[in-house]
């Protein structure tokens, strides 16, 4: 039977449970400290795999093909909206489990401090190392994106008028 609930326990902790936005929203803490640790570790290690493909180029959506055709203007003229709205839930998500460790610190647990501690300094460091560097890929993305367009609409006119007035 002890096997069992460890199984039980341990699929919500894998990594594909923590791949989207409705599984994160979707996201319990459990009572025991050291599940809200391994929940927000997770939701922060989801994060931060997000952001380094965003920063490396690699995007979630390209697999599906209905997604990326129905998304690609929306993706042009607004770059990573998407990883950046799952980064903000993320973040969301793991400060509600960090309160929940904080609201358990009348325990007597000998490594609540320690755990509360290590808790917060990675969540300093998404909120100070990886969004800033999300957001400021995203605003040299979408100058580029503006550049190429307005590229392409100055090319359609000197083709387009040029030969309008050849005629």
């Amino acid at each position: 039977m002890k096997v069992e609930i460890n199984n039980a326990l341990t699929s919500r902790l894998e990594e594909e449970n923590f791949s989207d936005m409705e599984s994160i929203d979707s996201r319990y803490f459990p009572d025991d400290i050291y599940d809200i640790k391994k929940n927000i570790d997770k939701i922060v290690r989801a994060a931060i795999e997000k952001i380094k493909n965003a920063l490396c180029g690699y995007n979630d959506t390209e697999k599906d093909p209905q997604t990326r055709f129905k998304n690609r203007f929306n993706f042009f003229l607004n770059p990573h909206i998407q990883d950046l709205e799952f980064v903000e839930a993320c973040l969301k998500k793991a400060e509600v489990g960090l309160n929940k460790l904080r609201i358990k610190k009348n325990d007597k647990h000998p490594n609540l401090r320690y755990i509360i501690y290590n808790t917060e300094e990675s969540l300093v460091a998404l909120k100070t190392r990886w969004i800033p560097m999300l957001e400021e890929h995203r605003e040299k993305k979408k100058k580029r994106n503006r550049i190429i367009a307005m590229v392409i609409i100055l090319l359609h006119v000197i083709i387009y008028g040029g030969l309008y007035y050849l005629l």
